[in-house]
């Protein structure tokens, strides 16, 4: 799965975070969330041989971000984020796509996470990818919202990679409208 922007003609680069790159991310961070993550949480991510953070660049600047572990034979995304700016133009679809190829490239069999139930366009995204809904997690934030947990199907099954390619198309378009030379 070709998910490289450079050879799409777009502006983004898709590259491992950096400690250089705390003070956007922080910036985004606290533009995104009532209670965001820690700088000294991602610091400690940064050192993990277990934690994968990228981040998608736009002529230089930081727009979106990604967070995931991998366990064995599971990879789970802790976050994606597109700043206030890029919301609604492809960014999350894309790093979601960079989690799934890279977990994939990990010989994981799925990839789990946490969704807040009142976030809609997240949800409306991760089920676009057929992501589906195995449980809750009671109280899982810190402003006391439930959590669903979702999980992707098996990574490689044929069915799952066909939607995958078959969004990927679509969301190339919508990124080069959005992010092309």
């Amino acid at each position: 799965m070709n998910i490289e922007p450079e050879t799409l003609n777009l502006k983004l680069d898709i590259r491992p975070m950096t400690t250089a790159d705390l003070p956007q991310v922080m910036a985004i961070e606290q533009a995104s969330y009532a209670t965001p993550w820690e700088e000294t949480a991602y610091r400690q991510t940064l050192n993990s041989e277990q934690a994968y953070l990228d981040v998608v660049t736009f002529r230089g600047e930081i727009v979106g971000y990604s967070g995931m572990w991998h366990f064995v034979d599971e990879v789970h995304l802790g976050t994606i984020v597109s700043h206030p700016t890029a919301r609604g133009k492809g960014i999350g679809e894309l790093l979601l796509v960079n989690v799934i190829a890279r977990a994939t490239d990990l010989n994981a069999e799925h990839v789990t996470l946490e969704v807040r139930p009142s976030n809609h366009p997240a949800r409306a995204l991760y089920e676009k990818y057929n992501f589906s809904e195995v449980g809750y997690r009671k109280k899982y934030y810190r402003d006391g919202e439930d959590a669903l947990l979702m999980t992707s199907p098996p990574l490689r099954d044929s069915d799952f990679q066909s939607l995958v390619h078959i969004n990927l198309e679509s969301l190339l378009a919508r990124l080069a409208k959005n992010f092309g030379a």
